[in-house]
């Protein structure tokens, strides 16, 4: 039972940096998607979409990625993706909302959070991890300095008592 609640406790860690690693790449990948149809307007439509006000060459496709980027989300309202028109409408005013924005991605995931992630999910947890277990070591942590710093007559009583 004490291992079990250990346990509970160590698959909700795990699920919340599960959680926040598929955040981070979701969020870099969509990074990467909006990085590539800006260059791809760039390169073939002579189009910045950036400071761009009139989006018409742009494909609904590309403003999906696009506002899909720019709202740091897997999906995009249903009022959002009527048509173009709105399309459009959300696409500026994100862009202006976001003037400042440097446009760069985000991620919060490192090779040390992965690391943790990995540790916590590969590591057996026995007695001794427990809170139970690390009072029990404490206790006898304890005896030990106790015998160690005790008398000598004292540690002769002691070592009797228990070798009987």
């Amino acid at each position: 039972m004490l291992i079990g609640y250990e346990l509970v406790e160590r698959e909700e860690e795990i699920s919340k940096l599960e959680s926040r690693k598929k955040d981070a790449l979701g969020a870099t990948q969509r990074n990467e998607h909006a990085q590539e149809v800006i260059n791809r307007l760039r390169a073939e439509k002579q189009v910045d979409t950036i400071p761009i006000d009139d989006p018409s060459p742009i494909t609904n496709k590309y403003l999906d990625i696009l506002l899909k980027w720019k709202m740091d989300s897997e999906t995009i309202p249903g009022a959002v993706s009527k048509n173009k028109r709105t399309r459009v409408a959300k696409w500026i005013e994100l862009r202006n909302a976001a003037a400042n924005d440097d446009d760069e991605p985000h991620p919060d995931w490192t090779e040390e959070l992965e690391a943790e992630l990995q540790q916590i999910k590969s590591e057996e947890l026995t007695l001794k991890d427990t809170a139970v277990g690390q009072e029990k070591q404490k206790g006898i942590n304890d005896v030990y300095t106790m015998v160690a710093t005790a008398l000598p007559t004292t540690k002769q009583v002691f070592l009797a008592h228990f070798s009987e």
